[in-house]
């Protein structure tokens, strides 16, 4: 089984519904959105108008000074001219009527302009509004999108999917069957990974402190004829389990072909130190007596107890550190047996290596 495999589809309508209702209400808060842009823009374009407005108010206001001025500047002359009776009363009466009529396009040019500060005032009030609805709905938006979400991120729990690639051990669910949310359910399948295994040891309290990740490790399988595999040790609990005074040590095995099964009896041995050619004998050729440990050698046809200090050991051989050098043939085992000086015929000879 791969990762990702699709195991099981549970049935719920009431959530189908509700997702569906939830996207129906992200379309509504869309489309408000798009009524609050487009009423922004229509907002834009009367402040617009209503700027190009003024500015021509503001052009008209130019224009009628500039006249007013030439009206006042043409009585002034007239007056000047009637006083010094150079021109008739009419002529002086219609050139006031005409100074006064300008006078009068002016303040009406600049009431428009008043009216025009006022429609400015306005559509930037609207337009403010607009873009107040704008943000307004596009929140909206955001919220109806997050609640769709939510409702679409538990309807995915709905396809139940393997975590891993593997083999699934054990199925508690069939069709039909209603199931149970949360810690009170039954699980509706155990999935075992099968590569790479993860095989657990307990190391005891004695040699606890001394195991690190990345030591070299050797599972032994007795379900498969004893078979041996080598890896490494992967992580390690740091603290003792207080029940049993021991470490829990995990080695993670490759089990490309499948051939090794969750639940197998395995022995593990850890290298908590290794010493390359280092003198070794068999843990069964030593001798402790007297607070000493000795080695049983076998020279010019006598047995001869050698003291010697061991150092690393396991399960079926001990390093000699001093004591004994070179090619010497040792008794294997039973040396308690030997007295020092025994005849001793060897029948077959094993060097220390």
């Amino acid at each position: 089984m791969a990762q990702g495999q699709v195991l099981a589809v549970l049935s719920v309508p009431e959530m189908e519904a509700e997702f569906e209702q939830k996207k129906a209400m992200v379309e509504e808060a869309q489309a408000k959105l798009a009524q609050a842009k487009a009423g922004e823009e229509v907002a834009r374009a009367n402040l617009a108008s209503a700027q190009a407005r003024a500015t021509e108010v503001q052009a008209g206001i130019k224009r009628a000074g500039a006249d007013l001025a030439r009206w006042q500047a043409e009585t002034a002359r007239v007056e000047q001219l009637y006083s010094e009776r150079a021109l008739t009363g009419s002529l002086l009466d219609e050139t006031r009527s005409k100074r006064l009529a300008a006078e009068s396009a002016r303040e009406e040019i600049v009431t428009q302009a008043r009216t025009a500060e006022a429609a400015i005032r306005s559509a930037q009030a609207l337009l403010d509004k607009a873009q107040a609805d704008t943000a307004a709905a596009s929140a909206l938006v955001k919220v109806a999108q997050l609640d769709a979400r939510r409702v679409e991120a538990l309807k995915a729990y709905t396809v139940i999917s393997a975590p891993c690639a593997g083999v699934v051990t054990q199925r508690s669910i069939d069709v039909g069957d209603l199931t149970q949310p949360g810690a009170q359910g039954v699980p509706m399948f155990t999935i075992t990974r099968d590569d790479p295994v993860r095989i657990v040891v307990s190391v005891p309290e004695i040699d606890a402190a001394a195991v690190q990740p990345g030591h070299r490790a050797w599972v032994r399988i007795q379900a498969l004829s004893g078979k041996e595999f080598e890896a490494r040790v992967a992580r390690t609990s740091w603290s003792l389990d207080p029940r049993n005074r021991t470490l829990r040590v995990e080695i993670d095995l490759p089990n490309p072909s499948g051939e090794l099964r969750p639940g197998l009896y395995v022995q593990a041995t850890i290298a908590l130190e290794e010493r390359p050619g280092a003198l070794s004998v068999p843990s069964t050729a030593l001798l402790r007596q007297d607070g000493k440990v000795y080695c049983v050698a076998v020279a010019g046809g006598r047995a001869v107890r050698k003291i010697v200090e061991p150092g690393l050991a396991d399960a079926g051989y001990t390093e000699i550190v001093s004591g004994l050098a070179g090619s010497v043939v040792i008794v294997r085992s039973a040396p308690a047996s030997l007295a020092d000086g025994q005849p001793v015929v060897a029948a077959g000879a094993d060097a220390g290596n």
